[in-house]
């Protein structure tokens, strides 16, 4: 194991000399109408993106409303809408700290028909459990079929998945506070889609569970494995790693033991009332590996878990870290996939002490980070020598970022 880990770090090393670092860029968005507020000091919200349009579906924002945040932001004039619903619209109210997933199918109709689900959150003065979609095409919310609209649990920052090839939904964790105290999760409920009157149901496991946590994050791999990362409880931040096989029965959990350890040492705090430290980090499967964002020396740092080990990504220009961000890996925003894809798109999130100035998550930025490889200039002066060959005329500058865009891959995927 000793003599496969220095080869991969040698294989880093010559990756780092061969291409370009990633590089964080910060996107600057504009309000259409003066009078709206920019959308700072936002956290505990979800993103997703169809269209070409990066929708931010609830948070916590400075002024409260009656009904749901929601907020539009055109990737391509990068303008932003605030579309919050009125009083008498069919849609939840004001709330923070719900889960959501995209419930995609096999097949759909158009790119853009699919719809995201909401479960749960807080409020000032309430822990929900309701159940909502959210039609992105048409940018309005509906409620699910009657035995889907309430979860047997009340609370937020539980994490929520949803399996393509059976249509189920796992949700997993959270917490709900309780007069000043949170109270936490380790159970599992799942709820079958084409078999909706069967309502949530609390699932069957076996094998140890992990400890009890709200605001970690999990995604569901293509042979039924959920996936979970991190989170925290009441005196500590936590970053372990879980796997339960949900196509199993009961399913199965099992702790995942990286050989280097964890990507990150753990925070303690003293319990206190009301107390929610922002902690939750964005996880995606990327092929066999699972890609992490989270905190590291008061920055966002990316992770990759892949075949028993951490490996951080180098990336130049990390924002400051502010916790409860939201955000997506995607391509194409058009299409209805999220969380496969070569851009990190990132926004919004707490100021944690950490996370203040020009450079935090928390100062109304939308952050990209491009995982499409760059050939350093090394690569790029061989590469142009071996496209010119022996013509005199030299190659169109276009022309050679066509080539070298075509032949470049992911930047995962080389580094793992």
């Amino acid at each position: 194991m000793g003599r496969a880990h220095a080869k991969k770090q040698r294989l880093c090393h010559s990756v780092s000399q061969t291409f370009q670092q990633p590089q964080w860029t910060k996107i600057d968005l504009h309000s259409n109408e003066s009078e709206l507020e920019k959308p700072e000091q936002i956290f505990g919200h979800q993103i997703v993106a169809s269209a070409n349009v990066l929708w931010c579906i609830g948070g916590y924002r400075p002024v409260e409303q009656v009904k749901i945040s929601l907020i539009a932001l055109d990737l391509h004039s990068l303008q932003w809408d605030d579309l919050t619903p009125g009083e008498d619209s069919v849609a939840p109210t004001w709330r923070w700290g719900h889960s959501a997933c995209v419930l995609e199918k096999h097949a759909l109709k158009r790119p853009t028909d699919f719809r995201v689900m909401l479960c749960g959150g807080f409020s000032k003065n309430c822990n929900f459990n309701e159940v909502w979609h959210f039609c992105p095409s048409s940018g309005t919310f509906a409620e699910p079929p009657i035995a889907l609209q309430q979860l047997p649990i009340r609370g937020a920052y539980h994490s929520l998945v949803h399996d393509a090839f059976s249509d189920e939904v796992y949700l997993f964790g959270g917490q709900r506070c309780v007069g000043g105290p949170y109270i936490y999760s380790n159970s599992v409920f799942v709820a079958q889609l084409h078999r909706h009157r069967c309502g949530w149901k609390e699932l069957l496991t076996s094998g140890q569970k992990p400890q009890a946590r709200g605001q970690h994050c999990a995604v569901i791999t293509e042979s039924g494995t959920m996936v979970v990362y991190g989170g925290a409880h009441a005196s500590s931040t936590l970053h372990d790693v879980w796997a339960l096989d949900v196509r199993k029965t009961p399913a199965v959990w099992a702790e995942v033991r990286p050989f280097n350890g964890p990507p990150c040492a753990p925070r303690s705090f003293p319990p206190r009332n009301f107390q929610v430290i922002s902690s939750r980090p964005f996880m995606a499967a990327h092929g066999s590996s699972i890609v992490i964002a989270g905190e590291a020396a008061g920055h966002l740092t990316l992770w990759v878990l892949h075949s028993g080990r951490w490996y951080q990504v180098p990336a130049a220009g990390a924002p400051a870290w502010t916790g409860n961000f939201a955000a997506i890996l995607c391509g194409e925003c058009s299409k209805a996939s999220q969380n496969k894809g070569n851009k990190l798109l990132v926004f919004g999130g707490e100021s944690c002490g950490t996370g203040r100035g020009h450079n935090s998550l928390c100062s109304g930025g939308l952050w990209s980070l491009d995982f499409i490889l760059q050939p350093s200039a090394i690569l790029q002066g061989t590469l142009r020598r071996a496209l010119q060959g022996s013509r005199r005329a030299a190659l169109p500058e276009e022309a050679f970022e066509a080539i070298v865009a075509f032949a470049m891959g992911h930047y995962l995927d080389v580094m793992v």
